[in-house]
Formats: structure tokens, sequence, C-alpha cells
């Protein structure tokens, strides 16, 4: 069995990195530099982006690894989502590509049950608002479902004079989710 990359949680090693570098007192102007040797091939791609004076910013390099890491999930999720059988030969290795496609975007030996289905959930969520506002509520980079909650309730909040009909069905639907979130989302993981 292989060893797992320090890498396949990104936002976990850089906490741990983080904490290192705060119990040694290395000064943040050489974080950077500490971190460079440890970088992955996909994370370094991430972190040549960034233009030369920024490489040396610990906040932006940390900032673009976490974005790449973002977009890769993005893209497995898109990868999963837009399958597509145009000739079925053989069911059981289209079952494996699907299979194999499903664990590379949600990694489950990464996540919690109760993180997929939050997942799941957010998925599920955004693709049901309407489309000029999912990609508003995508820029706030929502990682939970109260996150994205709270980013359509704000979005709400800010509109002074919201079309009637449409942003009633938005505010129907975010209290709905929110209800699920507060009852039954405890259910649904006590049932795995």
């Amino acid at each position: 069995m292989s060893e797992a990359s320090p890498w396949e949680d990104p936002k976990a090693f850089l906490a741990s990195f983080e904490q290192v570098a705060t119990v040694c007192q290395w000064p943040r102007g050489e974080w950077t530099a500490r971190l460079r040797p440890a970088l992955s091939r996909g994370v370094e791609e991430a972190f040549q982006t960034l233009e030369d004076r920024d490489q040396e910013d610990y906040g932006k390099v940390k900032a673009a690894i976490l974005r790449g890491e973002a977009l890769r999930t993005e893209k497995q999720r898109q990868h999963f989502r837009q399958f597509c059988c145009h000739k079925v030969g053989d069911p059981g290795r289209l079952y494996s590509q699907l299979h194999q496609l499903c664990l590379q975007w949600l990694r489950p030996e990464r996540h919690t049950k109760e993180q997929i289905v939050e997942l799941l959930i957010l998925e599920q969520f955004l693709a049901s608002l309407p489309s000029d506002l999912q990609s508003w509520i995508w820029a706030g980079g929502p990682e939970t479902c109260s996150q994205a909650v709270a980013l359509v309730e704000d979005f709400l909040r800010s509109q002074q004079d919201p079309k009637p009909g449409r942003w009633q069905k938005l505010e129907d639907s975010v209290s709905s989710v929110t209800y699920i979130l507060k009852y039954k989302y405890i259910n649904i993981s006590r049932c795995w």
C-alpha cells in the first residue's frame, strides 16, 4: 500500500505547517521558503501561477494553493456529473469508470459520511438557485450548506427592490434548506 501524500488535504497540511512554523518561531517572511521544498507537483503548479513578488507572500501562496485545490475538486465533480455513455459495451467497465470518478470527487478516504452528505446537499442547493445567483454564491466560496445559505440570505438582504415571485421562491428554498440542516440533517447522518 502506497504512503499517502501530505498534500492530499492541502488545507490540513497548511494548518499543520503553520502550527510548526509558529512553534518553531520562524519569521513569517521565511514561511514560503520553508514550504517550497515540500510542494507536490500539483501544488507547485498553483504556486507558479503567482507573480514573482507574490511567491514570497505566504498569505498569497496559501490562497493560491487553496484556490487550486477548490478548482481541482470542482473539475472532478464536473467529470463525474458530465460522465456520459455513448455506447454500452461493457457495463462492468462503465460502472467501474463512474465509481472511480465519484471516488476522486468525494474522496471518502478523506471525508466523513457527514461531510459527503453536506457536499451533496450543497451541490443540489446551489443547482436549485437561479443561474445568475449561482455564480455569485460560488464566488463566495461556500464550503458548507450553512455558508451557502448565509450568502443567499446576504444577497436577498442586499436586494432593494426584489422582483416579486422569483425571489420569493428563492426565499422559500433557503428556508427549506435551513430547516433540513437544522432538523433533518442529524437524522440522515444517524442512518449511516
